[in-house]
């Protein structure tokens, strides 16, 4: 998920960074082309306009604080858990807006594809296996 969001935002012409976990997954994400990465939940050297957020409890709470007034966090995913702090206060305040998003609609998809298609863009594919196999 990340690998490709970072990709379809940086081939979008969009300023972006990533965070991780490890030296060794930062250095990753930076070959997806992000002008920074940073450890996950390390403060950023300047609010943010938006958020992708798809990690869940883990990560929801910092998301908020990383963007700037009128700045967005859209949710796709909930990995480590739903049902994170709010930080209603926070949103308030700073008047931001947290968007949900699962999918888009058939004309949305055909658009997705046509930017994929257009951009060349490939999935890493780190493992491949057999039918029989799919399981693993």
């Amino acid at each position: 998920m990340s690998e490709a969001l970072i990709q379809l935002v940086s081939t979008a012409g969009f300023r972006c960074g990533a965070t991780g976990h490890s030296p060794a997954n930062r250095e990753a994400a930076r070959a997806f082309g992000p002008e920074t990465a940073f450890p996950t939940g390390a403060p950023l050297p300047a609010p943010v306009d938006a958020v992708m957020e798809s990690v869940g409890r883990a990560a929801r709470s910092p998301s908020p604080r990383a963007l700037r007034p009128g700045g967005t966090v859209v949710v796709t995913g909930t990995t480590t858990g739903t049902d994170p702090p709010a930080l209603l206060n926070r949103i308030l305040r700073q008047e931001l807006c947290v968007l949900g998003s699962t999918s888009g609609s058939p004309g949305e998809l055909k658009q997705f594809i046509t930017f994929v298609r257009h951009e060349h863009l490939k999935p890493t594919v780190s493992l491949r296996l057999p039918f029989a196999r799919a399981i693993e």
